[in-house]
């Protein structure tokens, strides 16, 4: 991008591990179900907590305790039209997502009924185990967690208040290495009697050793890692800089997967990417740097695999982060030729590029709004290859369609929204007709299979969004991908979790921060996590020919992050797009100044943030339907749309007093303000004139909205 005109982008949207039950078992299938939730709280305190349930593959739905007992609290629930699941998830939480009990997401076969025909279960805080009677249930006093602070210090929490005196004498830190650590000195606040501490231990832990409380007959848990991630030790002892995932030639593929806590690596082979049983285990070796390796001889072009990880004795199977290819759901990745996958004439194909970054004009699309409205006339409805697809019409003398209309209104970009592999929509369905806009990722840097034709043969959604690429390339149309590194559709539950608890993830106090307001934020700034996004960004960009990227929330990645983002894939492609959403979603432990917010631009010499002074200058406040902006009539906003107009820079002309939001310039140059009125998020403009102005006639919003642009 060069120091000229601000980039104007116009944005439009198309509308467009199971726990066992000795309990009798009733049909596979119910439409309506009795479900019986007992909780108790070792603190008493219940105010607040409420329950989250879906039946799985659905939408979820808010549930108060309405009754109680001698237990604890307890939620009676009538749960109907259940379909075709056969499970039920539900969540313990704290008001609107304050706070989990537990982090887990966790699951009750709906067919595991008791005599009176209920699905009874009982929870204990701070327990994932799902009981099936209150006669299985422990209440003694024991820890309820347990997280390292440093390697010198833990933080507990008990069930019941004990002497600090107490647990300083027989308190202990035991590590599977041998280790027996002591306490030094214990902080227990005001008091002596209490139920959280703080323990300074007489010497250090041992990086990447899993450890467990040991305290009289209280059950030995294991304690929570995370307050060692950002030490000196675990970075000189665990950051890797070379491949990860499964490197593919077709004598061989070397598998290579990173978990620095794993005491143990198994890689399976799998025919399909769904069902079946394994083909082959391999017993993985730890090469150092926390990284497990295995190499399977031959070709495996098309063979699927997952990991099996073992920590703290626990073992779970999961899918590869670095995964570049998927089965259906993305549940288990896939080994892939990509010489395989490429299109006719795919090593000739490039996008456009523009010498001046004010020529480029972009428009947000979501694949599957681009073609599902009949009028489309669109044969691949919903997919990538319906969005090449040409010559399309309303009818035989109407309006263009498709691409076909993307050319003619004459935008050089199209921003499309999330295209990674997300988690919300079941690929076993499709013909229920789910939709979401996908930001809920799941696996980075492989493409959604719902867009596909077949999302059962990893091969095909690959091929088939190279010629969606290509095609539009054809058409002179570059591609910029909307990423979402922010956050994870899963929190406890996702392969990062699994693979190495808590790393990639922000914590607070032993809880997952929420900047991106989804329950979860990635901690950017963390050597591998850093990588795993630069990484993927490349990977995109060299396999895919993406030509730029819109950061979602980018706010909530840190600035050297982003910076050698920048760095690295201008090494590819000097002419790389990189902008984002300039804010969070909520509230980060990361410092802001050192994330790339709005106002950090400064800090950063070619990538862009969206303009939301010029934005709300010109159409009204975003959260206020009614406002009016300078577009629609209303005054006091001139000086936020000439702060727009002059790109974010310091201009003698704008009196920065009077901006929306920014009380100064934030951009270096004006490339960096990227100009806009409407996008998926928020009312459009159409729908703001409509709020705002609601005695306007639509002859005079067509003129409006028209005028804007």
């Amino acid at each position: 991008m060069k120091k000229t005109l601000s980039m104007i982008l116009i944005l439009f949207l198309l509308v467009g591990t199971m726990p066992i039950f000795e309990l009798s078992s009733a049909s596979a299938v119910v439409e309506a179900l009795e479900v019986v939730i007992h909780y108790h709280r070792f603190d008493g305190n219940y105010e607040g907590w409420n329950l989250w349930i879906w039946a799985k593959g659905k939408d979820g739905s808010s549930f108060e305790f309405n009754t109680e007992d001698a237990y604890g609290k307890k939620a009676e629930i009538r749960l109907e039209a259940l379909g075709d699941a056969e499970e039920i998830g539900f969540i313990i939480r704290k008001g609107e997502w304050e706070a989990k009990d537990v982090e887990s997401d966790r699951f009750v076969p709906i067919d595991k009924v008791n005599e009176a025909g209920q699905l009874e279960i009982y929870l204990v805080q701070g327990a994932e185990r799902i009981y099936c009677s209150e006669d299985e249930i422990d209440l003694s006093p024991k820890f309820l967690k347990a997280t390292f602070i440093d390697e010198k210090a833990v933080k507990v929490e008990t069930s019941k208040p004990i002497s600090s005196a107490d647990l300083r004498e027989k308190f202990t830190v035991n590590g599977e290495n041998g280790d027996v650590i002591k306490p030094t000195a214990i902080s227990s606040g005001v008091s002596d009697i209490a139920q959280n501490f703080v323990i300074l231990l007489e010497k250090s832990v041992t990086v990447g050793v899993p450890y467990r409380t040991s305290y009289i007959d209280y059950e030995a848990i294991p304690i929570e890692t995370s307050g060692l991630y950002d030490t000196e030790a675990f970075k000189r002892a665990y950051t890797y800089d070379g491949d990860l995932g499964a490197i593919y030639s077709k004598d061989k593929t070397v598998f290579r997967v990173w978990s620095p806590v794993a005491t143990a690596m198994m890689l399976n082979l799998y025919e399909k990417g769904n069902g079946g049983v394994k083909s082959k285990a391999v017993q993985m070796s730890n090469i150092g740097k926390g990284v497990w390796e295995a190499t399977e001889l031959g070709d495996l072009h098309g063979v699927y695999y997952t990991y099996t990880v073992s920590i703290s004795d626990k073992q779970t199977e999961t899918y590869d982060p670095y995964a570049k290819a998927a089965g259906v759901n993305g549940d288990r990745s896939m080994v892939v030729d990509f010489e395989k996958t490429n299109p006719e004439n795919w090593d000739s194909d490039k996008g456009p590029v523009y010498k001046k970054s004010n020529d480029i004009i972009v428009y947000e699309m979501h694949i599957r709004d681009l073609s599902t409205h009949p009028s489309a006339n669109i044969k691949n409805v919903g997919k990538y290859l319906g969005v090449v697809e040409t010559g399309t019409k309303t009818n035989e003398n109407g309006l263009t369609t498709g691409l076909d209309h993307i050319i003619e209104l004459g935008v050089t970009h199209v921003q499309i929204l999330p295209m990674y592999d997300y988690n919300s929509v079941d690929e076993t369905r499709l013909d229920e007709n789910i939709f979401n806009w996908g930001y809920d990722p799941k696996n980075y840097s492989v493409p959604e299979g719902s867009y596909a034709t077949d999302p059962y043969n990893g091969e095909v959604r690959i091929n088939e969004m190279k010629q969606m690429i290509k095609g539009l390339h054809d058409s002179g149309i570059g591609v910029i991908m909307d990423v979402v590194y922010n956050h994870t559709a899963l929190s406890a539950d996702s392969n990062l979790s699994i693979l190495a608890p808590n790393y990639y993830y922000r914590m607070v106090d032993g809880k997952y921060s929420n900047a991106s307001g989804t329950g979860n934020e990635t901690a950017s700034e963390r050597d591998m996590v850093r990588k795993l996004m630069i990484d993927s960004l490349k990977f995109w960009v060299t396999e895919y020919h993406i030509d730029g990227f819109r950061f979602d929330l980018m706010g909530v990645h840190d600035t050297e992050t982003m910076r050698l983002i920048d760095l690295e894939l201008r090494k590819i492609n000097p002419d790389i797009i990189i902008y984002g959403e300039g804010w969070t979603g909520g509230s980060s432990p990361l410092a802001e100044s050192k994330r790339l917010v709005k106002a950090n631009i400064l800090d950063v010499e070619r990538i862009g943030a969206f303009n939301d002074d010029f934005r709300d200058g010109i159409k009204g406040h975003v959260f206020n339907a009614k406002e009016a902006g300078f577009a629609n009539g209303a005054p006091g906003f001139e000086e936020s749309v000439k702060f727009g107009i002059v790109g974010a820079v310091f201009h003698p002309g704008v009196n920065y007093k009077l901006v929306n939001y920014s009380s100064k310039p934030w951009a270096n140059q004006p490339s960096q303000s990227v100009n806009y009125v409407s996008a998926h998020d928020n009312l459009t403009l159409w729908d703001k004139l409509m709020h705002s102005k609601p005695l306007f006639i639509s002859r005079f919003r067509v003129c409006f909205h028209q005028f804007v642009p």
